[in-house]
């Protein structure tokens, strides 16, 4: 029996809210679907993570980039038995 659409979705945003817990993520939203001809899907899933500072703790830089956040992509590999295969990164082409 193949995976429902819908709940390979549920199963795919639910994963990465789990993998990434305790990483400061926000605004988990699904991006794009793909069957994988078997049966399976490839689900790629958003989100915004908080950036890590790079700047000298206490300096107006360092400050700033407490509030900047960066989208990430996530493609998540769910067979047709619901089993998460993957999680991977989504280069995206600039």
């Amino acid at each position: 029996m193949s995976l429902e659409i819908k709940e390979a979705i549920r199963l795919a945003i639910g994963v990465v809210n789990e993998s990434f817990e305790g990483q400061r993520i926000e605004n988990v939203l699904l991006e794009e679907v793909e069957d994988d001809d078997a049966g399976g899907w490839l689900i790629t899933v958003g989100f915004d993570r908080h950036m890590e500072s790079r700047a000298t703790p206490g300096t107006l830089a360092s400050i700033a980039q407490r509030f900047i956040k960066e989208r990430k992509y996530k493609i998540v590999k769910i067979t047709s038995d619901g089993k998460v295969k993957s999680i991977k990164d989504r280069m995206l082409d600039k």
